[in-house]
């Protein structure tokens, strides 16, 4: 009699290889090399016939997705003779992908001097580089008897068979490389990602996107900071595109004329068209003037991460897992749609979503590119969205899958869950910074901001921890309660159109910078009244100071605005106190933070710093 076994396969190092990205495309590439790794794997398992609990199969025949739709796991159910053969496929996949990066690397045009050095010094050690490539991609294994999978949590509640063998792949990732080549092979092939059989892979396109059809690539940063301004009309978005396909295909022309001029010992051509460049040519665009506003030199990076994923995950049975990896697969294409539209994966280039660029969307494990804002057509009108309107209709399509509800208001899916507190939900780190900040420094930060809110000092979970790091060093930001519904939403009413993106909108910025001021200036009087007050005093007393704060000259042309953030205000000191963890004047003082962020936000969004 044959026992059921079941094999865990762990992927890396994904988190080294993103901080060797220089570029959008280099950061794309890394996360789509892994996700690619991990397709061939369940491609080949798929076809051999075994039962693969994660990730779902159900797309793997998908093969132009345009973003890494596979995480870094594979969860397997196989009899207990199926080990060596697994280990096999492992060995000989691993070896066709790093096969596949060498063949790029031969073939890369040499497009700068540095490149040209990178790509001699890896070719001169051929083999050395090709080793190297061998141990850096880190391919795990585990094997365990359903018996080593019935680990416990600290209060004795079970892990379920998927989070017990994550908790195996876990230490076998503690194992590490210690090969190391000079240059870094798998930054050489980052680096001329654009030549790469990657991008024509994800994006079902000709070699460096030539096919006048599905002319695709992976945007830069000015053409996601700046993707807004396509959207304002149809004249405008046939600009634009004939703009940034000119840009890309010169980029690529550049590129080969230099690597000749470098065979021929001539040095001094640059191949890279230079961002400020592209971004002055796009502002120039007739038409766009009046909308041009300081965040479209910004870029958001933003790390979301489901929470309770794993409570749900622990208490499926073993006949259940296949449903939940099926449903994981379609909240990625769901969120996928939302952030791009079908731009990537369908190559539609009438349909881009908010405008963002998804890294990678795997599960509820989801990083993208975003413009700070944006702009959706409903029926005749524009609606003004940002980046937090964008993590809104995220969570919808969350909660559609994971907290569905029937007529009679009771959730639909994982019944074993019961109480609204233990349904999953998502937890966001959203990191905006400037252009011509390091971009690995911003995505760093946006994943740190990311770990800072899933712990116990924040419970409940289901937060957006957001930092804006502006050019000149200041910086602001804030943590947002999500599970605060009414302080969520009345946040989101603040940025509408009327309140933000309207230039003509006479005095707004003076009052929000004011208001901001007065907020900071006031805070200790407002944190001692938010201690000390019961919810009925602490609303009248609020009331009251802004009132005596905010009774002259610009204020009162906006009397009904600065009415409902002190409304905000009180909502999210009333929330402070129902939540947990950390000391009750930490929570106080962190909610007035944040609202100060938010003011600060709404103030950034409006202007203009960069207008000639």
């Amino acid at each position: 009699m044959i026992n059921t076994q079941y094999i865990g396969i762990t992927i890396g190092p994904i988190y080294k290889t993103f901080k060797k990205a220089e570029k959008t495309r280099e950061l794309w590439g890394g996360s789509y090399l892994f996700s690619y790794l991990c397709r061939k794997l369940v491609q080949r398992l798929n076809a051999d016939k075994f039962k693969i609990l994660l990730p779902s199969p159900a797309a793997v025949d998908d093969i132009h997705p345009g973003v890494g739709l596979y995480p870094d796991r594979i969860i397997i159910q196989a009899g207990e003779d199926k080990w060596a053969y697994v280990t096999k496929v492992v060995v000989e996949i691993k070896k066709e992908v790093v096969n596949e990066i060498m063949t790029a690397i031969k073939t890369y045009p040499a497009f700068d001097p540095f490149a040209k050095l990178l790509k001699q010094k890896v070719q001169e050690n051929w083999d050395g580089a090709k080793k190297y490539l061998l141990n850096y991609l880190q391919v795990y294994t585990v094997l365990a008897n359903p018996d080593a999978l019935n680990l416990k949590t600290d209060k004795g509640e079970n892990l379920g068979i998927v989070r017990s063998m994550n908790v195996l792949l876990d230490h076998a990732e503690l194992r590490s490389s210690i090969a190391g080549f000079d240059p870094d092979p798998m930054k050489v092939f980052l680096r001329g990602i654009n030549h790469s059989w990657l991008l024509r892979d994800a994006f079902n396109t000709t070699e460096y996107g030539k096919d006048r059809k599905k002319f695709l690539h992976f945007p830069s940063l000015p053409e996601i900071t700046t993707t807004e301004l396509r959207f304002i009309s149809d004249e405008i978005k046939e600009q634009y595109d004939k703009i940034v396909r000119r840009d890309y295909l010169d980029l690529i022309e550049k590129e080969k004329e230099t690597a000749a001029a470098l065979a021929e010992g001539v040095i001094d051509i640059e191949s890279d068209a230079k961002e400020d460049e592209l971004l002055a040519i796009l502002f120039s665009i007739e038409g766009t003037k009046d909308y041009h506003r300081t965040y479209h030199r910004y870029v958001a990076i933003v790390h979301g991460d489901g929470d309770r994923i794993g409570s749900l995950i622990g208490a499926l049975k073993p006949e259940e897992v296949t449903k939940f990896s099926e449903d994981l697969l379609e909240f990625a294409k769901a969120a996928n749609i939302v952030i791009a539209g079908s731009r990537f994966t369908g190559g539609c280039q009438t349909d881009w979503g908010y405008g963002g660029a998804p890294i990678y969307i795997g599960g509820d494990d989801l990083v993208f590119f975003a413009p700070v804002a944006s702009r959706k057509k409903e029926g005749d009108n524009q609606m003004f969205q940002t980046v937090f309107h964008l993590i809104r209709d995220i969570d919808q399509k969350f909660d559609v899958i994971f907290n569905k509800k029937n007529a009679n208001g009771e959730y639909e899916n994982y019944p074993s869950l019961k109480e609204k507190k233990d349904r999953p939900c998502m937890t966001y780190g959203v990191s905006i910074g400037y252009l011509k900040h390091p971009l690995h420094e911003t995505y760093e930060q946006s994943f740190e901001l990311m770990k800072a809110v899933k712990n116990n000092d924040y419970k409940s979970r289901n937060r957006i921890n957001f930092k804006v790091q502006k050019h000149s060093g200041q910086w602001f930001g804030g943590v947002i309660d999500k599970n605060d519904e009414a302080s969520w939403n009345a946040f989101l009413l603040l940025l509408d159109a009327n309140n933000t993106s309207d230039p003509k909108l006479e005095k707004a910025e003076q009052f929000i910078n004011s208001l901001s001021q007065k907020l900071r200036f006031y805070q200790s009087a407002i944190q001692h009244r938010a201690v000390k007050d019961n919810e009925v005093e602490l609303k009248e007393s609020i009331t009251a100071l802004f009132d005596n704060a905010l009774d002259e000259g610009v204020h009162q042309y906006t009397e009904d605005y600065w009415k409902k953030i002190c409304a905000l205000l009180i909502g999210m000191l009333n929330q402070s106190k129902k939540n947990e963890g950390r000391s009750l004047r930490e929570r106080i003082e962190e909610a007035i933070d944040t609202l100060h962020g938010q003011l600060r936000f709404i103030h950034f969004i409006r202007s203009n710093e960069f207008r000639n």
